[in-house]
This record gives C-alpha cells, sequence and structure tokens, in this order.
C-alpha cells in the first residue's frame, strides 16, 4: 500500500475533481484504489457517482468512541468502475474538532489506522485534503508516503508555493507537483509555468492539465469523463500523469 496526499495551498485548484479522476484512472489500469476524503466539504462522492452528498463517512466516524477504523472499513462505497472511496460525510462542528484533537494527539493516526485496512500491496490511497495550511492537510502530509501539490496557474497559487514547499520540506516527503486547469490561450498561464518550471525544477511534473469545461457537463450529466471523452486533452493529460503515478508505484516495489 502507498499512501497519496494531494494538496494544495490556494482553494479552486482543482484537487478533489483530481483525486477522483486519478482514483478512477488508477483502478482501470488494474490498481486497488481507495479515496478518503478528509475535506470537510464532502464533495468527493458526488465525483465518484453519489447522487446526493454522503451523510456518514471520515469527518463523522473518526469523531466516534471504539474501533473508529473497523467502522470506516464499512463505510466505504465503490463506484460504477470499482473504485473504493471515503466520503468525508456532514460532520458537525464538534465531530471536526474531535478529529482535530485525536490527528493532534496521535501524528500517526492515520498511517496506523489505514494500516489496519488490512488493504493488498497493489494498493493506492488518495488522500483529498483542506486546503493548507489546516490539520488535516498537515496530517495526511505527515502521513503519506509522498505528496502531490496540485497548482492553479494563478497568482495566489504561486505566492503561497513557498510556505507549502517549506511544509513538505520540514516533515522530509518526497513530492512533486502538477499544474491544473491550464489555458494555453492565455499569455498569463504560459508566464506562469516558465515561472514555475525555473522555481521548481524536476519536482514540476511534465503534465499540464488542460482547462476542459466539457469535464464539469460530463460531472453534472453523471458521466464518466475519460469514457465520455476519450480524445479531450485533459484526458490525455490525466492519462499521462496517471501513467507517471503507476511507474512510480512499480519503481517503490522493486527497490523495497
Amino acid at each position: 500500500m502507498k499512501t497519496i496526499a494531494v494538496v494544495s495551498s490556494v482553494g479552486g485548484a482543482g484537487r478533489t475533481t483530481l483525486v477522483a479522476f486519478l482514483a478512477e484512472l488508477l483502478t482501470s489500469r488494474g490498481h486497488n484504489v481507495v479515496a478518503l476524503e478528509c475535506d470537510s466539504q464532502n464533495q468527493l462522492g458526488l465525483h465518484l457517482g453519489l447522487d446526493v452528498a454522503a451523510t456518514s463517512g471520515f469527518g463523522t466516524i473518526a469523531a466516534k468512541d471504539g474501533d473508529v477504523w473497523e467502522q470506516l472499513a464499512q463505510a466505504c462505497y465503490r463506484s460504477a468502475d470499482g473504485t473504493m472511496f471515503i466520503p468525508y460525510g456532514l460532520a458537525k462542528e464538534k465531530e471536526i474538532m474531535r478529529t482535530h484533537e485525536r490527528m493532534l494527539t496521535n501524528p500517526d493516526w492515520l498511517r496506523l489506522g489505514l494500516a489496519r485496512l488490512d488493504l493488498p500491496d497493489n494498493t493506492f490511497v488518495l488522500i483529498d485534503t483542506p486546503r493548507w495550511p489546516s490539520i488535516e492537510c498537515n496530517h495526511a502530509m505527515i502521513n503519506a508516503d509522498f505528496v502531490l501539490g496540485v497548482l492553479a496557474p494563478d497568482f495566489s497559487s504561486c505566492a503561497s508555493l513557498n510556505g507549502l514547499r517549506k511544509a513538505i520540506a520540514a516533515i522530509d516527503k518526497p513530492c512533486a507537483f502538477v499544474v491544473n486547469r491550464v489555458n494555453p490561450s492565455r499569455s498569463l498561464h504560459t508566464d506562469i509555468l516558465i515561472m514555475l518550471d525555473k522555481e521548481l525544477g524536476s519536482t514540476l511534473l511534465s503534465y499540464r492539465i488542460h482547462l476542459d469545461e466539457g469535464l464539469q457537463e460530463a460531472l453534472a450529466r453523471g458521466e464518466v469523463f475519460h469514457l465520455s471523452a476519450p480524445h479531450s486533452q485533459a484526458v490525455h493529460d490525466l492519462q499521462g500523469l496517471t501513467s507517471w503515478l503507476s511507474a512510480w508505484f512499480s519503481k517503490w516495489k522493486i527497490d523495497a
């Protein structure tokens, strides 16, 4: 099992959408995948086929007494293509605070809990996090094997990037960054990509996820985007990122 925390320092960068698509594409390549939502926005399930937002999930169960991880194992959903996911649920403020307490009291809580799920060796656990800095995002990064930073091609994402990089460096985690929602016809996006390439070097992945309005339309219709629009540039980009993650996983298994 390998755990990837998908993080960003701004809202609207597309973390949840990216987690959902990567989960589905990795599943289609034969990996066992669990997408875990640690974001109280509770949107992941809607991206993976739920008609309405889940009422129960990570945020409501993690605050309970007793064997939390056994209960979470029972709270898994499975999408139409077989992707397993645990949504956040409609957690109340007291439940969110209780989960925060668990994370702050036991820095290894998430890693130890995931190990108890007895997942197959070829499992990817993708963690959808709220915007950094947050308790959930910090905890996910500490407990992950790899951090995937999602950048938007805008000023806010660039301005807050240094703080996020320092936070990742402080916990000494391997990481890579991907730029999402790129519109190459906008000169600002092109300029930002040049700047990020110079700033991030080899940690900036070559896969730029292009902006495609068809993605939101597919979600609204309940369609699987990479199946309904297989020739989309965004789907091509996502397939490339999926191949990179799959190759990273295979290399880890050989090195281990």
